[in-house]
């Protein structure tokens, strides 16, 4: 409960403080402004009598400049965000339009044969002057793009594993191929927030990896 303090001119000061009632008697410890300086007041406690001395102008003036403000939980915060009419009131505002630079490296390689599956053979070279180096899985010869699902699948995330050579050039392109979005760096992976594990594939069949 905040109350008021009593200042030396005997003019009452509002304060913040907590105060603790036992019978008569409330204890608290109070930090106060008294002309103009920061006062902290520690007391074994006031007596009840002398804060119902106060008119009820000043009561009103001390609940009123100490009312705390409620704060709102995370779960009020995501039911309130993830609301389906706050979503389509998101959606129908204007989206501003993210500017994505062109490749650096330009994927040019076009396989032979593409399987149901989107899977094709590895060329017997990349392409050359790459300053990065993507190496296929011993198994199946499959691209090291994967997808994580997380958060009872309303999170994916799309991977790439198993790759060497510049680490800060590589990321710079996988960005401009999912749409500009920033692309974290993890020990030996590279995270982005979304599906694209398709169009990541297709970049790097074209690069000839």
């Amino acid at each position: 409960m905040s109350l008021c303090s009593k200042s030396r001119n005997g003019v009452w000061e509002v304060v913040l403080a907590t105060w603790l009632v036992k019978g008569d008697t409330m204890l608290f410890t109070q930090e106060a402004k008294y002309q103009g300086a920061s006062i902290t007041h520690q007391s074994s406690g006031y007596h009840c009598q002398e804060l119902r001395s106060l008119s009820m102008f000043q009561r009103r003036v001390i609940a009123s400049a100490n009312v705390v403000e409620r704060v709102a939980s995370n779960r009020q915060i995501r039911r309130k965000t993830r609301h389906p009419a706050n979503l389509r009131a998101l959606q129908r505002q204007p989206q501003e339009e993210v500017v994505v630079p062109p490749l650096k490296f330009e994927p040019t390689y076009v396989p032979e044969k593409v399987s149901f599956n989107g899977w094709s053979p590895a060329p017997e070279a990349p392409l050359p002057g790459l300053p990065f180096h993507v190496k296929r899985t011993a198994v199946g010869l499959q691209l090291p793009v994967y997808r994580d699902f997380r958060n009872g699948r309303t999170r994916v995330l799309t991977i790439l594993r198993r790759y060497k050579g510049d680490e800060q050039e590589l990321r710079d392109e996988m960005s401009k191929v999912c749409q500009g979005k920033e692309v974290i760096v993890r020990p030996g992976r590279l995270e982005v927030v979304g599906n694209h594990a398709s169009d990541i594939r297709k970049w790097l069949v074209g690069l000839g990896f």
